[in-house]
């Protein structure tokens, strides 16, 4: 098979897969993972803010600074 035809069949899969919503850091725009969750609190590695997302009680939402 043929370089072409090797990128062309991979294309084709990643036309197939569902998009996933892109979450990043509200303070540096910095992409932190792709995909959904129930709840989880994230700590960017590059400015170092801590945020929660998916989080329903007022404490972990107090967390994001």
């Amino acid at each position: 098979m043929s370089k072409t035809a090797q990128a062309g069949a991979t294309a084709a899969c990643k036309k197939d897969e569902p998009v996933l919503p892109e979450i990043r850091c509200k303070r540096c725009n910095r992409l932190l993972f792709k995909g959904s969750v129930i709840g989880v609190e994230v700590k960017c590695p590059k400015c170092r803010c801590i945020q929660c997302f998916g989080c329903t009680d007022g404490k972990a939402a107090q967390k994001i600074q």
